[in-house]
C-alpha cells in the first residue's frame, strides 16, 4: 500500500502564462518534490479543464 498526499488549488500561472503551464508545470513541480524525497508526482487535473490544479504525489 503506497501512501499518497493529494494537494488541490486554483493557480493563476495558466491564465497568464499558459504556455509554461502547459510545457513546464509538472516537471517544476517533480523537482520540488525530489527536493522532499518524493519520487513520484502525477497530475490529476489542470485548469482550465478543471476547476483546480490537482497533483498527487507518491510519498
Amino acid at each position: 500500500m503506497s501512501n499518497k498526499l493529494i494537494t488541490k488549488s486554483k493557480c493563476p500561472i495558466h491564465k497568464y502564462f499558459g504556455f509554461w503551464c502547459n510545457k513546464f508545470c509538472l516537471s517544476f513541480v517533480e523537482g520540488f518534490a525530489r527536493a522532499y524525497g518524493v519520487t513520484k508526482v502525477r497530475r490529476v487535473e489542470r485548469q482550465p479543464k478543471s476547476d483546480y490544479c490537482v497533483f498527487e504525489f507518491e510519498i
